[in-house]
């Protein structure tokens, strides 16, 4: 929409010396013209804007079109009536804004109270901060620029203005936002590494600091920083976290005396240290609630770890912290001495939830075993072998386990998830949960990061220094000790080659005889199918023909069957009350291990054998398996819900065990994530 035309009353007219026709003449004497313009001007600023009906040329400024048509296109004279029109165009534009914010005070959210107000931009600066998703974005500052009342209440709230960014490129943003927080508590958060100039700045407001994330390089210049920072009293910090960039840096390495904010940091409840290894006794004596020290799984020696001392300054500060809700501890445990192992000190963690311990297995050991931990607590734990010694370990750390899950306020295991990688790691790992997988159809998320999951147990043996025959006897400690007797889902995922030491899966699992959904990964997991199998001796004789069952259509979601309430009664039949079968990874043309009948054929006999035990299969899912479509088409009659990704394989598959290059090759692409 166009703005009014303005039209003035001249008081040009009203000169003797004016020209008496219209307009004006290029004869004006400049005097005489001069004397009018000033007449004209001193009216001007006394005229009142009308209504807007009135402002038109002929109606509240009449003569304003002549006197800019015929005005002399002198400098002097065009800047004079500039600034008078201007001067009164800045003057309407000010009541035009003072009416404005008069009539926002009468909508409906401007009645909100200010302390309503104040809440809803604290939460929104939680959701937004300034700077999240773009260099430029100021996030929840522009509530700031809504009405005057927002931006009032916004500014008289120093605790909206406390999270910032020291290591932002504009000082003039960050002097800013420090002046706003007025003394109020300040959360800094770096995004960028840490420079000398963001340590200076930190370190002179260290003493109203609340939360403190930093990020570094491995320079000289910011070790220096650091050391200067880190020696500073801190009385109202509250989280502080520190992450060094890179490989563990030789040149970033703190001064073995340096006690962490001068060992006065009394409201400290979190602190997170990566990638730089600290002194146990560097760390200060506050009521932590959440301890986090981790170093890089590439790249760490022995003599990094020791860099930490000795394993009961260790304990010192974990019994000294009996509000412990989350304890990580990765690569930055020592060994333990003979000495220590006599008088270890009990550590009791009431209200921890998260334990997550990585490291040589005799450490992960004698730490598990001097806790005293809640039922609640999620366990972590990834044990490492150094020597002879790591077998001990490990049935001391089973054990524990074991006695962890078997009290009885301990929630009742409902998944279960085995995961063996032999020759190239010799890894066993294990995931057990007290809830069932989201779906009972497709493949489960056994494996998914631990701290970002809700498996209540991840247990993980690496014996990459053993034998091979060491899988086999740990996997059968492992299933022995644990009370896996009432899980509902069992999913098994294995990497094995040389068959002459895979576990014996019937014994393994012949407790768990209330699995209704079983998922198989991997060709050596393959042999569980017969262990499944119903025997010939179980199977009663064939009286007729069954009338089959349709197959769902390709894509479309099939039902899901859940967990049988009652088990059937058949006295040695393996997986009495399985349901769904979930097969991923395999090759139905290929054979099963220890035998020369092909997976398809087996799976296909299961399905069949337990339909007339009267147990049949109600569900088989087929995911990234090699496999052919017309083979597909046979499965699908066979089972009420049926599903197939769709993806067939290589149809030059084959399976050579015997090549260790491309099974390092394979399993590192398609396994070695977890």
């Amino acid at each position: 929409m166009s703005s009014p035309q303005l039209s003035i009353p001249t008081a040009l007219e009203a000169s003797p010396e004016r020209d008496t026709k219209p307009g004006l003449s290029e004869n004006v004497v400049a005097g005489s013209y001069d004397s009018s313009l000033e007449r004209w001007i001193e009216d001007f600023t006394r005229e009142e804007i009308g209504e807007p009906h009135e402002l038109s040329t002929a109606g509240a400024f009449p003569g304003l079109d002549p006197l800019f048509n015929s005005v002399p296109r002198t400098p002097d004279i065009r800047s004079k009536i500039y600034a008078v029109v201007q001067k009164k165009l800045d003057a309407a534009r000010l009541r035009v804004s003072f009416l404005s914010s008069r009539l926002n005070t009468l909508v409906p959210i401007a009645l909100l109270p200010p302390e309503l107000l104040t809440l809803i931009f604290h939460y929104h600066a939680l959701i937004e901060p300034p700077f999240k998703r773009d260099r430029r974005a100021i996030g929840w500052i522009v509530d700031t620029h809504v009405c005057r009342q927002w931006r009032r209440v916004a500014l008289s709230n120093a605790s909206l203005w406390g999270g910032i960014d020291p290591s932002h490129p504009n000082t003039r943003w960050t002097n800013e936002m420090l002046n706003r927080v007025q003394g109020a508590p300040v959360d800094f958060e770096s995004s960028r590494e840490a420079t000398p100039a963001t340590f200076s700045l930190i370190s002179q407001h260290l003493h109203h600091t609340r939360q403190l994330c930093l990020r570094t390089s491995r320079g000289s210049q910011s070790r220096e920083g650091a050391e200067k920072l880190l020696s500073l009293v801190a009385p109202t910090l509250e989280r502080f976290e520190l992450q060094v960039k890179g490989l563990l840096p030789e040149t970033f390495s703190l001064p073995a005396d340096l006690r962490l904010f001068g060992g006065q940091a009394p409201r400290l409840s979190k602190l997170s240290i990566y990638n730089l290894p600290i002194p146990w006794l560097s760390f200060p004596q506050c009521p932590l609630s959440h301890l986090e020290v981790v170093l890089p799984v590439d790249g760490f020696t022995a003599q990094d770890v020791s860099m930490f001392g000795p394993l009961d300054h260790l304990i010192a500060i974990l019994v000294g912290c009996p509000a412990l809700e989350t304890l990580i501890l990765e690569y930055c445990m020592g060994r333990v001495s003979t000495q220590f192992m006599d008088q270890c000190q009990p550590i009791s963690l009431p209200m921890l939830q998260v334990l997550s311990l990585v490291g040589s297995s005799t450490s992960v050991a004698h730490i598990l075993g001097s806790m005293k931990l809640p039922s609640s607590t999620r366990i972590r734990l990834n044990c490492i072998s150094e020597d002879s010694a790591g077998t001990a370990s490990w049935n001391k750390v089973v054990s524990c386990v074991a006695a962890h899950f078997g009290e009885p306020e301990t929630a009742i295991l409902r998944s279960f998830g085995l995961e063996i990688v032999s020759p190239l790691r010799r890894r066993v790992h294990v995931k057990a949960s007290s809830a069932l997988p989201r779906s009972t159809f497709y493949p489960s998320d056994m494996f998914e990061d631990f701290l970002g999951g809700s498996s209540e147990l991840s247990l993980t043996f690496d014996a990459r220094f053993e034998s091979k025959a060491i899988l086999a006897d740990i996997t059968q400690q492992i299933c022995a000790a644990l009370p896996i007797a009432d899980i509902g889902f069992l999913s098994l995922s294995t990497i094995i080659y040389d068959m002459a030491n895979r576990p014996n899966w019937a014994e393994l699992f012949q407790r768990c005889v209330k699995v209704s959904v079983l998922e198989i990964m991997g060709e050596a997991a393959s042999a569980l199918l017969r262990t499944i199998n119903p025997p010939k001796s179980m199977v009663p004789p064939k009286t007729g023909k069954s009338r089959g069952q349709s197959r769902l259509g390709k894509g479309k979601r099939p039902t899901d069957p859940g967990i049988p309430q009652e088990i059937p009664v058949i006295e040695g039949l393996p997986f009495p009350c399985l349901k769904s079968l979930l097969l991923s990874t395999l090759g139905f043309e290929a054979t099963v291990p220890g035998s020369a009948v092909r997976v398809g054929d087996l799976v296909k006999n299961l399905i069949l054998r337990r339909k007339r035990c009267r147990v049949p299969l109600e569900v088989l899912g087929i995911n990234e398996c090699i496999i052919s479509s017309e083979a597909v088409d046979t499965f699908g009659p066979l089972v009420p819900n049926f599903d197939w990704d769709g993806y067939e394989g290589e149809s030059d598959y084959v399976m050579t065990a015997s090549d260790d290059s491309e099974l390092h090759s394979w399993s590192s692409a398609e396994y070695d994530v977890w």
